[in-house]
């Protein structure tokens, strides 16, 4: 009976065997996995959003609306149940916003909070 010793695998090991060995099928796979691994850190940082919290838009569209910050003001949930949430615009925020967008305002409504990251 013998016992194996475990090496430690680095990022480039993985890379390159990814490179050297991976299918059109894994290389799908893995690009699932990334979704799926994306999808859930957007949810898990929707879910600490609070009425009151500083939040800063991420992975919106219209692209414009990315990196804009305010303050939730209010959420609520639409016919499938997933929640909004209602924004006040930062001054900074809302000058470049109406740069970008003719009759925009302070508040921005309908912002999903997977889109939604807390500013610390």
């Amino acid at each position: 009976m013998t016992i194996s010793t475990l090496t430690e695998v680095t990022a480039t090991d993985v890379a390159t065997f990814i490179r050297d060995h991976a299918t059109p099928q894994d290389l799908e796979i893995l690009r699932e996995l990334r979704r799926l691994r994306r999808d859930i850190q957007r949810t898990v940082q929707g879910s600490l959003v609070r009425v009151g919290s500083i939040v800063e838009i991420r992975d919106m569209r219209p692209n414009y609306l990315n990196g804009l910050v305010g303050a939730v003001t209010t959420t609520s949930k639409n016919h499938k149940g997933e929640t909004y949430a209602c924004l006040r615009l930062e001054p900074a925020s809302f000058a470049r916003l109406a740069k970008s967008r003719r009759g925009a305002t302070e508040d921005l409504d309908g912002v999903p909070l997977s889109c939604l990251t807390p500013r610390t």
